[in-house]
């Protein structure tokens, strides 16, 4: 018979390490990955148990983005949304903090009820490989999504008109 149990950092770490994924665990307990194609970090991944009871799977990804002009921020956020509608998940976004754009994604998987091992390695197994799925997507419609961009300091006063605090 096959064992449900709450999910939890160490289950997720190992769940992870099982499926051969390199990670690091940071201060909060939390797993950390950069996934690679190359020598380029396309995404880095940070898979955490949260929730009031700690019931809920999230793993939150950010994407290594490129140089993106302000110009490009409205094609961008209208390439999110568009995956956005086409695709449960990851859900897409755009931030910005201290000068710098980020695309980034979420999934949100609640599980109160628990997971067995097996079922966890295949959310995860199954999450990773839809960030690949997106980021992919992403990159045929933006053209190349890896990199930083700072923004300059005009850039950032037009940032906050259209989108309200930008750091």
């Amino acid at each position: 018979m096959t064992q449900i149990e709450p999910i939890s950092s160490d289950r997720i770490s190992s769940s992870l390490r099982g499926l051969g994924i390199s990670l690091r665990v940071d201060g909060d307990g939390d797993s950390v990955a950069n996934f690679v194609k190359g020598n380029l970090r396309v995404f880095k991944l940070l898979f955490m148990a949260t929730g009031q009871d700690c019931d809920i799977l999230k793993i939150h990804g950010f994407f290594c983005t490129d140089s993106l002009g302000l110009e490009d921020l409205t094609q961008l956020i209208g390439n999110c949304n568009q995956w956005n509608r086409g695709y449960l998940w990851p859900a897409t976004m755009v931030t910005f903090h201290s000068n710098i754009a980020q695309l980034g994604a979420d999934v949100n998987i609640p599980l109160p009820a628990g997971v067995s091992d097996a079922e966890l390695s295949v959310f995860l197994d199954t999450t990773i490989s839809a960030f690949w799925q997106c980021s992919e997507w992403l990159t045929q419609e933006v053209g190349s999504i890896h990199g930083d961009r700072h923004f300059s300091e005009q850039d950032r006063v037009d940032l906050e008109k259209l989108f309200g605090q930008a750091s």
